[in-house]
């Protein structure tokens, strides 16, 4: 399984998750095009396993740039404008606003609709959950 392969394995569980407590996706086919047939597989690489790291020794959790593969990409490149984010350009910029009627980006939703139902994405997309993810990403190869 190349990089980008685990990297699109575990977007694609990660919005099913998403998906089953908010009804919203998370990615889009043309987010996964990007991964699969754009980003270079030495970067790739480097971000599966910055996106390893971050979940196994900086417990990451949740909705976090620690294990977003597009603000690790940033990260790596040493880019600091999420203006210039991809995923960004398509879904809004990862900002939340503080007005609870309206949102200013698909992140935005997805916390508006899961503080709706008293969900914290901490416990939905939990670091046991992620490290369960990333074993069985790895035990496929």
């Amino acid at each position: 399984m190349t990089p980008q392969d685990k990297i699109v394995k575990f977007l694609q569980t990660k919005n099913k998750t998403i998906y089953k407590n908010t009804k919203l996706r998370y990615i889009y086919d043309k987010d996964l095009e990007y991964i699969e047939e754009v980003l270079d597989s030495s970067i790739a690489n480097d971000i599966w396993g910055q996106i390893q790291f971050n979940i196994c020794f900086e417990d990451a959790k949740g909705l976090t740039s620690l294990i977003c593969p597009w603000c690790i990409e940033k990260q790596i490149n040493d880019e600091e404008d999420c203006f210039i984010c991809t995923y960004g350009q398509v879904h809004g910029i990862c900002f939340r606003s503080k007005d609870p009627n309206k949102y200013i980006s698909h992140y935005d939703h997805i916390y508006k609709v899961l503080d709706s139902k008293n969900i914290k994405d901490y416990k939905i997309l939990s670091n046991q959950w992620y490290r369960n993810l990333i074993k069985k990403i790895e035990s496929n190869q």
